[in-house]
C-alpha cells in the first residue's frame, strides 16, 4: 500500500450518537478514509465485501453479542482487514477480549484521536512489510 494511500476505516457502532461522533472524528483524521458506519454486524454484512476496509473498528456492544466464529467469519470475508474492538473505557480486560474473539486488538474511545495516529503508522509499517514479503517471494520463484 503506498504511503500516500489512505485507510479504509468502517464503523460498527450499536449507539447512533457514536456513530456520528466517530464519523465526524474520522473525516477529519488525516491518512483515513471513512466509508461509514453501522449499527452491528449484521446490518453490514452485505456492505462490507463491497466497501472492502482496511480496518474494521468494532464497538465492544457488538463485539459480545459475536462469537470467536463469526469474528473469524469476518476476518475470512476480508483477510487483509484488521478487526479492532473499541470501547469507552480501557484495561486488560478488553485485550483478553479482543484476543478471544481473534480481534486484532483493541482501542479506548476516550484516546482515540491519539492511537489513530499511532495505528496509521502501524498499520502503513506493516503493509509495506508485507508487501516487501511478497515481493521477496514473487523474486525467489522468478529465480
Amino acid at each position: 500500500m503506498p504511503e500516500s494511500m489512505d485507510i479504509k476505516i468502517l464503523v460498527l457502532e450499536h449507539d447512533e450518537t457514536m456513530r456520528h461522533w466517530l464519523g465526524r472524528l474520522l473525516t477529519q483524521c488525516e491518512g483515513y478514509n471513512y466509508l461509514g458506519s453501522f449499527p452491528g454486524v449484521a446490518e453490514a454484512s452485505q456492505a462490507i465485501g463491497l466497501l472492502n476496509p482496511h480496518i474494521i473498528l468494532l464497538d465492544t456492544a457488538c463485539a459480545v453479542s459475536l462469537s470467536a466464529e463469526e469474528v473469524a467469519r469476518l476476518k475470512k470475508c476480508l483477510p487483509l482487514a484488521w478487526v479492532l474492538l473499541l470501547d469507552l473505557e480501557e484495561g486488560p480486560g478488553y485485550e483478553r477480549l479482543a484476543q478471544r474473539l481473534g480481534a486484532d486488538g483493541f482501542l479506548c474511545k476516550g484516546r482515540l484521536p491519539e492511537q489513530l495516529r499511532d495505528l496509521r503508522q502501524r498499520f502503513q509499517q506493516e503493509r509495506k512489510a508485507g508487501d516487501q514479503a511478497r515481493r521477496d517471494m514473487l523474486q525467489t520463484e522468478i529465480s
